[in-house]
């Protein structure tokens, strides 16, 4: 036989290495998937956001520029809203049920 025809053993050989360079190439280029936390995980879930919206509800109530506002307000129920909203809006599991913006604003 010539030497331009290659033994089924030096095919094989062959056919392996090229394979294997191409594996190695596809995966030298694949980044590992790390996940992303969210916006709601990197806040430190609902007891943070929760903490940080009775901050917030206690300084607008000692704040008399704008406590007025809020004197007919039902307290729980703005601060569970808030909540809500805030946790829905970073990713989180909760859902607002609130009134959006828009009809609020003709109550």
């Amino acid at each position: 036989m010539p030497d331009s025809v290659p033994s089924p053993l030096r095919r094989v050989v062959i056919i392996a290495a090229v394979a294997s360079a191409f594996l190695f190439s596809a995966c030298q280029s694949m980044q590992p998937m790390t996940p992303q936390k969210s916006v709601y995980d990197r806040l430190g879930g609902q007891p943070a956001i929760t903490a940080v919206v009775d901050d917030f509800v206690g300084n607008v109530a000692a704040d008399n520029r704008i406590n007025g506002f809020f004197a007919r307000t039902d307290i729980p129920r703005l601060k569970k809203n808030l909540v809500d909203q805030i946790c829905q809006g970073t990713g989180g599991p909760c859902m607002y049920t609130g009134r959006d913006m828009r009809t609020r604003t003709r109550a």
